[in-house]
């Protein structure tokens, strides 16, 4: 389903996820964890709390046991991420960039960014592993900052999409998001993938 909030094109899908990756999926999300307890917490210039990244180490998630089964689990609404987010481009493919996992424990949250780029033709997807009920919300800003500058914004700036485990999460590179506070007890799990547009030739379309 694609949502339209302040002008951009937001994808939002509930994944069926199959038995192939299902049998992994304690292990994976255990994996994911681990490794997070061994990582520095962002950078608390943004007062994120207790929130833990892998996106300094791109290759973590690709060497972890149930990695490749959750990739074939979502291939398909990738695809249709793909085609609604980019229907001008209906040949081309996606190739993935790079994957990272965030673990937030209760009172942490990810401030206000954008994942910019020279060019547009990127594709950020965030799939949620574990989210319980009343999970930290994904918002939707109102802004063209730019990159990693962080700023607050008025409420009628944000619009906030609920999160849900097994629930997919796609917009193009440029989309300014945000994360309220986690304020569940137990923690939320997201895997989140970049993806860039290639040719027939695998050859980043600008």
């Amino acid at each position: 389903m694609i949502k339209n909030i302040f002008g951009h094109k937001i994808y939002v899908s509930q994944v069926k996820v199959n038995e192939a990756f299902e049998k992994y999926r304690t292990v994976f999300t255990k994996q994911i964890v681990n490794v997070s307890n061994y990582l520095p917490l962002i950078a608390n210039r943004e007062g994120r709390g207790d929130s833990r990244t892998t996106v300094a180490r791109p290759d973590t998630l690709n060497r972890m046991v149930g990695y490749t089964a959750l990739f074939k689990t979502l291939q398909p609404y990738l695809d249709e991420a793909r085609a609604q987010l980019f229907p001008d481009n209906t040949t081309a493919k996606f190739a993935l960039i790079r994957g990272w996992a965030n673990v937030m424990h209760s009172g942490s949250s990810i401030t206000s960014h954008a994942h910019r780029r020279i060019s547009n033709n990127y594709m950020l997807c965030v799939f949620y592993l574990e989210a319980p009920e009343g999970s930290a919300r994904f918002g939707i800003v109102n802004s063209e900052m730019y990159g990693l500058e962080s700023h607050e914004y008025p409420a009628d700036q944000i619009q906030w999409i609920p999160s849900f485990t097994d629930q997919l999460v796609c917009h193009v590179n440029d989309v300014t998001h945000v994360v309220e506070k986690h304020l569940h007890p137990d923690r939320r799990v997201a895997v989140i993938l970049e993806m860039a547009l290639v040719d027939e030739n695998n050859q980043h379309i600008e």
